[in-house]
Parts: structure tokens; C-alpha cells; sequence
């Protein structure tokens, strides 16, 4: 039967097969009301004097990236290969293979849109709210492996 298959049956039942057994990121992006926070993210946008999530990137997914950088410690090159990389964080973003990703600098552009204390409130009111959910995130580092020495 896999034999049959093509590429995109393959990815669709990949995809499924981690639906089904739960993983973590599934349920926070249902758990958490993400859009909650658009009004602290569109007084960012317009501090800064242009429409960063409306115009590139929606609000929702900007957000979803920083909690993933907070989850898991990533500077933005690292959170734009793992965007690229990993069906989970692709699926928590709501974005599908054709979709345009978010790249580093956009993601640095609008952190410093966002301000640092801004993003901080923002993740420690997630935090809050998962909490008084009844949920437990403990956060972790993604450490992937460097070989030293090739040549």
C-alpha cells in the first residue's frame, strides 16, 4: 500500500498519525485564546507606524512563533529552520506546505515592533492562562547536533 502512495498521501498521513496521538502543541493551540491578545499586538503595529501582521504575517502567527521561542529557547534563525522543519510547529502555526514563512528578520522585525517588556507581558499572560487551565508547561531547550571538525 505505501508503495501506492504519493508524497502528499504520505505527508497527510504522517500529519495524521501525530493528530491522533495528542502532542502537546496541539492542545495549547487549542487551549489558549490566541486572539485574545490582538489588541496589545495591533497597539504595537501602530506605535511602530506600519502593519506588520496585517500586511506580512498574521497576528496570531507572530505570537505563535514567540510562545515557541519561549517554549523552546530559539533565537529567530533556529525558530525559522524548526518553522521549515517540523510538521508539529507547522501545524500549531496553522500553516501548510504552499504558505509563504515567516523568515528571521521578520520574525527580529517584529519583536522590535513588539518591544521586549510588551512580548514578555504577553507570554506571562499565556502562561497564566494555561496555568488556570489546569496545565503544567515546562519549558525545553531544541538543541540540534553541530559537527565540528568536517571538512
Amino acid at each position: 500500500m505505501l508503495e501506492s502512495m504519493n508524497t502528499a498521501d504520505e505527508c497527510s498521513m504522517r500529519v495524521a498519525v501525530l493528530c491522533d496521538n495528542g502532542h502537546p502543541l496541539d492542545v495549547m493551540a487549542q487551549k489558549v485564546p490566541w486572539r485574545m491578545f490582538y489588541a496589545v499586538l495591533e497597539e504595537a503595529e501602530k506605535r511602530c507606524g506600519f502593519d506588520i501582521g496585517g500586511a506580512a504575517f498574521d497576528r496570531t502567527l507572530m505570537l505563535k512563533i514567540f510562545w515557541l521561542q519561549h517554549l523552546y529557547d530559539l533565537s529567530d534563525s533556529c525558530m525559522e529552520y524548526l518553522i521549515r522543519d517540523r510538521f508539529s510547529f507547522m501545524r500549531f502555526l496553522g500553516l501548510r506546505m504552499h504558505d509563504r514563512l515567516p523568515h528571521a528578520a521578520a520574525i527580529r522585525l517584529y519583536r522590535e515592533c513588539m518591544t521586549e517588556q510588551t512580548i514578555a507581558e504577553v507570554l506571562n499572560r499565556i502562561d497564566q492562562v494555561i496555568r488556570e487551565q489546569g496545565i503544567i508547561v515546562r519549558r525545553g531547550k531544541v538543541v540540534e547536533p553541530r559537527l565540528i571538525g568536517q571538512t
